[in-house]
């Protein structure tokens, strides 16, 4: 490497470790929000596709349906004989919140309750139809966009932690994740901001892990699992390196979070949200999409509990199994911010291994976990990059496009 390339790569991280203002790291959030949101808008997100999955609910809490926005999966479905797998609870009550206070569709009357149906059975179709003519739901989804802010948020929040916050890192990690296609794919090409959002307090919880805070770190955790369920594969590993008396107060922070929220939701949806709860948009998930697959155990073509043990049961062990050797291997070391966040993003990570489809979105939490295991070394990798742009070519926008006029309901 010549001199001059060495002096400029000094140069580089020294403007990258120089310590900012609040003006300049505002100026930088903002400018990272707005790529966020540019770049979701030009590619035509967005995405109107799997957004019913929290949308239809979230429509119903926001009428007072509270009973009806978990209808029984035997009328969870529309008159053209799509499905609709209805998402983890918490965003879709700040999409609720979010519709009441927006006011969306209001110029269309709602469905009245008498219309739903013995035991909700016409509530989605009566939704969609809904939506169709007010326009609600185009609408709805651009509350999306919070869930991008929650995952800055968290970036934000875990860097600090690590002591590599309010410096030129901040900025550069945050623009790096907006511009990053699995990450704004969550929104462009398929509408789970439900991921966005987990990845955002997974963050959050390895920063009150790291301050020794194991009770908060359990709550944000609880909120994750409410949110989506791979927050699970984060929670397995942390409470594996925990001592006794460290997972106790860690696991009562998970609960406590999932009786105040999932106790009196369930309560209002008839205990309907519980089974929305356990298996959320996951169900949909061991379909075999038609022209999607993508991995082995698709090509496999396992079925029934065969196929919810390898995708679903596998992931947890194998984490578990991670953490156990790596706790062994490394000792206490295993709790510094560069080990901790390799354990967890591999622990995300075998997620992809024993999927069976594969969307571009399903990369956002590995793409997030090695930038910041870039910024925690203290250099961009351009490996990373080259992986960000294989997943981006593999999984581009016209070919999730193409798949989502066949999956609308996935």
């Amino acid at each position: 490497m010549a001199v001059g390339d060495i002096k400029e790569g000094e140069r580089v991280r020294a403007w990258l470790d120089t310590s900012r203002s609040l003006g300049w790291c505002v100026s930088a959030w903002g400018l990272a929000t707005s790529v966020f949101i540019a770049l979701t808008l030009i590619l035509g997100g967005p995405s109107q596709a799997d957004a019913a999955q929290s949308a239809y609910s979230a429509f119903l809490i926001d009428h007072g349906d509270w009973s009806c926005a978990y209808p029984p999966a035997a009328f969870s479905h529309l008159a053209n004989g799509f499905s609709v797998t209805t998402a983890s609870p918490l965003y879709t009550l700040i999409a609720a919140a979010a519709g009441k206070l927006m006011n969306f569709g209001a110029s269309f009357p709602f469905p009245a309750h008498a219309m739903l149906g013995a035991k909700c059975s016409h509530a989605f179709e009566l939704v969609a139809s809904w939506t169709q003519e007010s326009n609600a739901l185009a609408l709805m989804v651009r509350v999306g966009f919070i869930a991008w802010l929650v995952l800055a948020w968290g970036v934000v929040f875990f860097l600090r932690t690590c002591g590599r916050g309010r410096s030129g890192w901040e900025g550069t990690l945050l623009l790096a994740l907006a511009s990053s296609a699995p990450v704004f794919a969550c929104l462009e090409s398929f509408f789970h901001p439900e991921d966005l959002m987990a990845m955002g307090l997974i963050l959050l919880a390895l920063g009150n892990f790291l301050r020794h805070r194991f009770f908060v770190a359990g709550l944000l955790l609880g909120l994750g699992l409410l949110t989506q369920l791979f927050t699970l594969l984060a929670i397995v590993p942390l409470a594996v390196i925990l001592t006794r008396k460290e997972r106790f107060s860690f696991m009562v922070g998970v609960g406590v979070s999932l009786v105040i929220v999932a106790g009196p939701l369930g309560i209002v949806t008839l205990g309907r949200v519980w089974r929305a709860l356990a298996l959320g948009t996951s169900r949909a998930g061991l379909n075999h999409v038609k022209n999607s697959g993508g991995t082995v155990v698709f090509a496999a073509d396992f079925h029934g509990l065969a196929l919810f043990l390898i995708s679903r049961v596998a992931p947890l062990a194998a984490s578990a199994l991670i953490a156990v050797f790596v706790t062994h291997r490394c000792g206490g070391l295993v709790r510094e911010p560069l080990r901790l966040v390799s354990l967890v993003g591999l622990c995300l990570a075998t997620r992809l291994v024993f999927e069976v489809n594969a969307f571009g979105y399903y990369y956002m939490a590995s793409v997030v976990s090695l930038l910041l295991l870039d910024v925690l070394r203290g250099r961009y990798s351009g490996q990373t990059f080259s992986l960000i742009w294989l997943i981006t070519l593999a999984y581009s926008s016209l070919s999730a496009r193409r798949l989502s006029d066949i999956s609308l309901f996935r």
